[in-house]
């Protein structure tokens, strides 16, 4: 992969990638619709740009578990009523889509995405919730003070530090006083797992790793930061209720076993 991005191949091994996986899943995804054909499932294009599987049973029972944990982490760290709630970067609505069920209150759910594709799909399959797309950088379609709530699963994973810092500022901006930011970031264990000897120094000097040479926004490109670059650089002066080292594991099970990223709970 590391060698792919550095000669300007990634792209096509990616899609070489895709075939494969496709292929390979053909099955068990036939199988999964014909056992569940109340349940949409997002194009197999779109589910791999995505998270980079394509597997619909992964979608649906990793997508339900996520939603069931970041949920519990909501209601432990929020002030109060939750009336509206971001996910920011939604994809496919993976997890978002399951999220109105697992709230005591009736709330209000919003997605965006910065692929139009899935907006276009998640409209037209998932009732209930309001979706939009978003460019590369900010603004967000909504007033300031409009959320009690917004999260991003792996969307800063995606970013370079000039947009990271943007979109910081756009997701306080649109939350309520009191409101809460829960997001993720790569730390210590993609450090260990994925980083070379020059990155890693980096990485200790409290800088942002960024691997380039693919359009930002897409899943490999790729940033990480340590928890020490995130409270002084990234949070300064900010709330932090909470940093889970290590947390449910969202990563794909199905390629990517190891790699866990941590979360941040940040209150406005």
């Amino acid at each position: 992969m590391h060698l792919l991005r550095n000669v300007r191949l990634l792209s096509l091994g990616n899609l070489i990638r895709f075939v494969l996986i496709y292929l390979r899943e053909f099955p068990s995804n036939r199988r999964f619709r014909r056992e569940n054909p109340d349940f949409p499932v997002p194009p197999a294009r779109l589910a791999f740009d995505a998270y980079a599987s394509i597997n619909n049973e992964y979608y649906c029972l990793l997508g339900r578990s996520q939603a069931e944990y970041w949920a519990g982490l909501i209601i432990a760290h929020a002030q109060g009523r939750l009336t509206r709630i971001l996910d920011w970067g939604c994809g496919p609505a993976r997890v978002l889509r399951h999220m109105p069920a697992l709230f005591p209150d009736p709330i209000e759910f919003y997605g965006t995405d910065y692929n139009r594709h899935s907006i276009r799909w998640a409209r037209s399959h998932i009732s209930g919730i309001r979706f939009d797309g978003n460019a590369l950088l900010p603004p967000l379609p909504f007033e300031a003070d409009s959320f009690d709530c917004a999260y991003a699963i792996s969307v800063f994973t995606h970013l370079s530090e000039q947009s990271v810092f943007s979109w910081r500022d756009e997701l306080f901006r649109i939350l309520c006083k009191g409101g809460i930011f829960v997001f993720t970031t790569a730390g210590d264990n993609g450090r260990d797992a994925y980083l070379f000897g020059h990155e890693r120094k980096e990485y200790d000097s409290a800088r942002m790793v960024v691997r380039r040479f693919i359009k930002e926004g897409k899943k490999h490109f790729l940033s990480y930061v340590s928890p020490r670059y995130v409270r002084e650089t990234f949070l300064t002066g900010r709330q932090v209720l909470a940093h889970i080292i290590h947390p449910y594991p969202y990563a794909d099970p199905y390629l990517n076993k190891h790699f866990r990223q941590d979360i941040w709970v940040v209150r406005k």
